[in-house]
């Protein structure tokens, strides 16, 4: 009797151990590392995953593909694209640049953009559907452009009202959105942000002046470019030097604004910058930072989200190696996804409008 029991239980852990082998078996992933179709992948994600992973379920858009990246930077494109309806497991969010995800789909892995996907139900397009205006004098567009001046507004949108998000734009900038009272039009992405007050990063928003130039302002009138992006001989030591850098004279205490949205990554005393700030952004899908120094005050922390439209970041001030009051504002570029080094580089062209009334050589 013992014996025919002891062959049942043998008998039982085989069929259990050949029908997990099957089951495992039938949840493997497909044979092209390529995503060529939404349904293929689809199907695979649906066997592979369960009732308490699908929050980590992302869809690529219709209408759009999605570049896969070993990491993410713009420049390390490996040549393989998510399909339009292709749905993707997402292992982490970018801890520095949160509009990156680090995603597998089949046999394919890597870093990609969310803006062009959802994760569907209070989402679209990789944007929760629940916003609220943030930013004075936002106007209501009929089409996604500005080119049209005054014709093109059809409204506008208070400070914190709230708003629906219904549709992203094709160039990634501007938002389609509704109001409780039932109005619709467009919006620039950097006037909305979410529950948690984050702004929407755009793939495309320029920069804009941190302080308000006065063309006239050489007379004493107002703010100006003292020195740009050229070669001069430095105030201080009189010898030939290569300024990578725009500087614009202020009175002391003048509010500076961050040139766009992003995450404050230094802020504090840093030799002969004095008082400086450096912000990370995204534009145009690559990473760009901006460098505030000489500055009287710091209002940011490291860490902080900040935009253009959230307040001052700081003051103007003469703290370090300086001859008086004004902004030192540096770009910079990084050497490489994995790479912390970074290079100075024109800031004009990164600006809607550049900066003028100092000399700028793009070869310097």
């Amino acid at each position: 009797m013992q014996g025919l029991r002891s062959q049942m239980r043998q008998s039982a852990l085989q069929l259990l151990i050949l029908a997990l082998v099957t089951l495992l078996t039938s949840c493997g992933s497909p044979h092209s590392g390529e995503v060529e179709s939404g349904n293929e992948t689809n199907s695979w994600f649906k066997k592979l995953t369960g009732k308490s992973a699908r929050s980590s379920l992302r869809r690529v858009c219709p209408g759009f593909v999605v570049s896969v990246h070993t990491h993410p930077s713009s420049s390390t494109y490996i040549g393989i694209q998510l399909q339009p309806d292709s749905v993707f497991q997402v292992l982490e969010r970018h801890k520095h640049d949160p509009g990156w995800l680090r995603v597998k789909a089949g046999k394919v892995s890597g870093w990609v953009f969310a803006a062009k996907t959802s994760s569907g139900g209070n989402t679209i397009c990789g944007l929760p559907k629940h916003h609220r205006v943030c930013a004075n004098g936002v106007s209501l567009r009929s089409s996604p452009t500005l080119r049209n001046g005054d014709s093109n507004i059809s409204g506008w949108l208070k400070p914190d009202q709230p708003i629906h998000v219904t549709q992203l734009g094709e160039s990634g900038s501007f938002l389609k959105v509704a109001t409780r009272q039932g109005k619709q039009g467009w919006v620039l992405g950097t006037h909305v942000c979410s529950q948690d007050s984050r702004p929407y990063q755009s793939l495309f928003v320029k920069w804009r002046h941190p302080i308000t130039l006065d063309p006239n302002g050489r007379n004493g009138t107002g703010p100006f470019c003292s020195s740009g992006y050229a070669e001069r001989i430095h105030p201080i030591t009189g010898q030939p030097n290569k300024h990578r850098a725009i500087d614009v004279a202020a009175t002391l205490g003048t509010p500076i604004a961050a040139v766009a949205g992003g995450y404050v990554i230094k802020a504090g005393v840093d030799g002969g910058l004095g008082n400086r700030i450096i912000i990370r952004h995204n534009h145009n899908n690559k990473t760009i930072y901006s460098l505030y120094a000489h500055l009287h005050e710091i209002y940011v922390r490291p860490g902080q989200w900040v935009s253009h439209f959230t307040g001052p970041i700081g003051t103007v001030g003469s703290t370090g190696f300086s001859t008086g009051p004004h902004l030192h504002l540096e770009a910079l570029k990084s050497l490489g996804a994995s790479s912390d080094k970074r290079v100075k580089t024109n800031p004009n062209p990164y600006f809607t409008t550049p900066i003028t009334g100092c000399p700028i050589e793009n070869n310097l």
